[in-house]
């Protein structure tokens, strides 16, 4: 798991930050590969609609660490062929 260092809750305003910043940089790199949101869906394994609501962090929609692994590890894969 790339995230180790980081905690499983985010209980601070920084590490909801990280979070909301790192699930836009993963975000961004994924639409390079023209990754659509029901492919980002599966690969999340999140409602289209959660997608459309993240980042939100006012509302506590923010990501937890497995989607930002997925998203990691999907981005990590195109990379790699």
């Amino acid at each position: 798991m790339y995230y180790t260092d980081k905690p499983i809750h985010a209980q601070t305003p920084a590490e909801v930050q990280w979070r909301v910043d790192e699930y836009k940089r993963l975000r961004s790199e994924l639409k390079v590969f023209r990754i659509k949101r029901p492919e980002l869906s599966k690969i999340t394994g999140l409602k289209i609609s959660s997608l459309d609501q993240y980042p939100y962090a006012p509302a506590g929609r923010i990501p937890s660490l497995l989607v930002l692994e997925r998203m990691r590890a999907a981005l990590e894969q195109r990379l790699a062929a």
